[in-house]
């Protein structure tokens, strides 16, 4: 309808102007330009080739694909989203925040095998405890506990002292593995009760 020709060619002229200015405004005015081509003018495939404008437009500011992230996703576009990630990521490979988006996507998507690579390679880099730590959960639901015992004990090794979180996944895995005896020893040297009564549980149940 006419009234939307309008309002469309006001919010190509609102962006047009924001290219240059605040980042937050522009995040603005370019999501309610996305929600418009994706409610009113009822196109998935217009609001997806938007925001890859509107990231493509101002590349180097990181905030712009996080903006977009929720917006892509709730268009059910895991595969759009996936490919605009790992664009992003080739442009900011330090993000975290963008990594650890681009891995939880992929699990999505079923495509634990290119996660599990992908998380692999990131810890490598960051050889930090947190990094394996998360590393561990990918095989961990592909079925491979080996795998995730692997990246469990990296963590560790990376950490003077390390967390609870961490010993009760370690402690997990071992019983999951059949390994019962080394995880009732590990019982003992968790200060926090809950994770001594599940694992306690667990054990019982075994």
């Amino acid at each position: 309808s006419g009234q939307h020709d309008a309002a469309e060619s006001a919010s190509r002229e609102v962006l047009a102007a924001d290219e240059e200015g605040e980042v937050n405004p522009y995040i603005r005015d370019c999501s309610a330009y996305v929600r418009f081509l994706r409610d009113k003018r009822k196109s998935t495939e217009r609001a997806i080739s938007q925001v890859k404008e509107c990231i493509q437009t101002r590349p180097e500011d990181v905030q712009v694909v996080a903006a977009f992230t929720g917006i892509v996703e709730e268009l059910g576009e895991t595969d759009a989203l996936i490919a605009i990630l790992k664009e992003a990521l080739e442009r900011h490979p330090d993000t975290r925040a963008l990594r650890e988006e681009l891995n939880t996507q992929l699990v999505k998507a079923d495509r634990v095998a290119e996660a599990r690579e992908l998380s692999e390679k990131f810890a490598a880099e960051a050889d930090d405890p947190s990094t394996w730590r998360q590393v561990g959960t990918l095989p961990r639901r592909s079925g491979d506990l080996e795998g995730a015992l692997e990246a469990v004990e990296k963590a560790l090794a990376l950490s003077p002292t390390p967390d609870e979180e961490t010993r009760f996944f370690r402690a997990e895995l071992l019983i999951e593995l059949g390994r019962l005896e080394e995880a009732e020893q590990q019982i003992a040297s968790f200060e926090g009760q809950l994770f001594k009564d599940v694992l306690k549980g667990r054990l019982a149940q075994e």
